[in-house]
């Protein structure tokens, strides 16, 4: 059986990080190796910003996330959205083959454009996207305005 990865740059310096780590700590029986030391960082998630039918809207990937475990608020006009995937317990550190899920806190915030209306901000959570849609203010939605013609004065 084979198992197809997408390879980027930083893939390989996170693998060589990882293995690296997981050396030294065979070598000095440290506690703080690679698979434990995830737990101690925040993961980074999948974003996305977008404008759609008058909206402002944020989409964040948080896969394996339970709804009632994320933190959505807006304050002083900042957009934040926080969780934390618990790594699970039932797999003892010793039988890992390869690992490659993170774990850990989860934070992201955005200033909100002064465009939108954070008040009447909706959320919905949706097989592990989160999509977040605030209303743009009438006054930000773009209007065509007519460029009227002006009648030339006779010399």
């Amino acid at each position: 059986m084979f198992t197809l990865v997408r390879r980027t740059p930083m893939n390989e310096f996170d693998a060589l990080d990882y293995g690296l780590d997981n050396i030294l700590a065979s070598f000095l029986n440290d506690e703080n190796s690679a698979t434990s030391r995830l737990n101690q960082f925040d993961y980074p998630s999948e974003t996305e910003v977008f404008s759609k039918d008058n909206y402002l809207v944020y989409r964040v990937a948080l896969p394996g996330i339970d709804q009632k475990d994320i933190d959505l608020s807006v304050e002083n006009n900042v957009l934040k959205v926080k969780t934390e995937r618990k790594q699970p317990n039932e797999v003892k550190e010793k039988d890992w083959y390869a690992r490659s899920f993170l774990y850990g806190r989860f934070e992201q915030s955005w200033t909100l454009p002064k465009a939108v209306n954070p008040d009447e901000m909706s959320a919905e959570f949706k097989n592990g996207v989160l999509e977040i849609r605030i209303p743009r203010v009438k006054a930000a939605i773009s209007r065509k305005i007519e460029i009227k013609q002006l009648e030339s004065a006779a010399a």
